[in-house]
């Protein structure tokens, strides 16, 4: 097999020095934090912040980024189809690193610090505020091809067809096998039966840094060793409303988009792409 960009490939970035790099690297304990899907032999196309973007390959430094290819199918042309079914529209996506934080919080494990919770529940407050938006503006009819916030590769491979989607084994969400004695939200969530309703607030979007938000969670993360143990569920309250909410906004969007994606789906992480994926094939 020739490592020449071929479209379809799937690009995975190692950790850059930005903080939502840095925090979605320690969530899935990889040293990947960001993917891509090449789309011609001069392109390649990823979800950043304002949108789907179309990069330059010949700016992707070789040493930084792992290259993948699908080991069956061969003809590209429904995936990239996707690509640019999403790529020519105005995707209403707001702070998607934020949305891909808050399912890692959620479904992985966690020693709870009160620095950690404090800065899970700012994230999580922000994301159900982008998707109850965007959920609002699909049900208005003016979104009907809305991106969510599974990595754009997975995404586009899952829209080609049963017979492109990307299987994942062991992954990030979809199987949590460590033993390391931390909480998962999405535990929590399923024991528990009655909590406070998040009632969701306006935030100012000029106010909003995700990469500060960032820094603060990893702050959190790299001090897990003061960890002082589980809370109380009093304290956590407050974190399940918002992780409750923030995932019956996700499934209202998936039916409001007639989308067959399941909902773990939706926090595929680069790791899974470069290490979990049964039917992609390392090239470099």
């Amino acid at each position: 097999m020739d490592n020449k960009y071929k479209s379809g490939d799937v690009l995975v970035f190692k950790t850059s020095d930005s903080f939502i790099g840095k925090v979605i690297s320690r969530l899935t304990d990889s040293d990947v934090s960001h993917s891509a899907l090449v789309y011609d032999e001069k392109h390649y196309v990823h979800l950043v912040s304002k949108g789907i973007e179309k990069a330059e390959l010949s700016d992707c430094p070789e040493h930084s980024v792992y290259q993948l290819r699908h080991s069956t199918e061969t003809d590209m042309t429904k995936v990239i189809d996707a690509a640019t079914l999403y790529l020519a529209k105005d995707i209403p996506y707001n702070y998607p690193s934020l949305v891909i934080l808050g399912g890692l919080i959620i479904y992985r494990k966690s020693n709870y610090t009160p620095e950690y919770k404090a800065i899970v529940n700012t994230i999580l407050g922000i994301a159900c505020w982008s998707l109850d938006k965007l959920l609002n503006r699909i049900i208005a009819g003016e979104d009907n091809q809305a991106m969510m916030c599974s990595q754009f590769a997975y995404q586009c491979y899952f829209d080609a067809g049963s017979s492109y989607r990307i299987k994942i084994k062991d992954g990030v969400i979809w199987h949590e096998s460590r033993e390391d004695g931390g909480i998962r939200l999405i535990d929590l969530l399923e024991t528990k039966e009655e909590m406070p309703l998040f009632q969701i607030q306006d935030y100012d979007e000029k106010d909003i840094d995700e990469e500060r938000l960032a820094q603060k969670l990893y702050e959190a993360l790299t001090n897990e060793s003061h960890a002082d143990g589980y809370l109380a569920n009093a304290e956590l309250e407050d974190t399940l409303s918002k992780a409750s909410k923030f995932l019956d906004l996700l499934e209202k969007i998936l039916e409001a988009l007639g989308s067959q994606m399941p909902l773990p789906s939706l926090f595929v992480t680069p790791a899974d792409l470069c290490y979990n994926a049964e039917n992609l094939e390392m090239v470099r």
